[in-house]
């Protein structure tokens, strides 16, 4: 959840990202749809509380959703790709797995773009 949070706060909420971090967040999208998280730690070492609270808190909505939906996995990694490859078991298969990520990278996004400062 945290590099496509990222990644999507930096486009609903472009006053709050310099332009570094506005190729940053992008960069972080493409590491982010194959689930690989890394591209969240420079945001996460800038501002550790704001970064690490959204991540947290989307994540735990995406896996909360994902439990409460059925979903399984029986992959190393539960990356948005997963769900095209099949390695994740879902009731109404792409639906639920992808409505589950995006719900995470929505609050995440959001949790950033309300509570990160406005770049001068």
């Amino acid at each position: 959840m945290a590099p496509l949070g990222i990644w999507l706060a930096s486009i609903l909420f472009k006053k709050k990202f310099s332009p570094t971090e506005k190729v940053s967040a992008h960069s972080a999208f493409g590491m982010g749809i194959v689930g690989v998280t890394e591209g969240a730690i420079p945001f996460a070492a800038q501002d550790p509380v704001r970064m690490i609270s959204a991540f947290v808190a989307g994540s735990a909505v995406a896996g909360g959703l994902a439990a409460g939906l059925g979903i399984k996995f029986y992959g190393g990694i539960g990356s948005p790709i997963g769900t095209f490859i099949g390695y994740i078991e879902q009731p109404i298969p792409f639906v639920t797995w992808i409505f589950s990520v995006m719900m995470g990278v929505l609050v995440t996004a959001l949790i950033i773009g309300f509570t990160k400062k406005k770049v001068e």
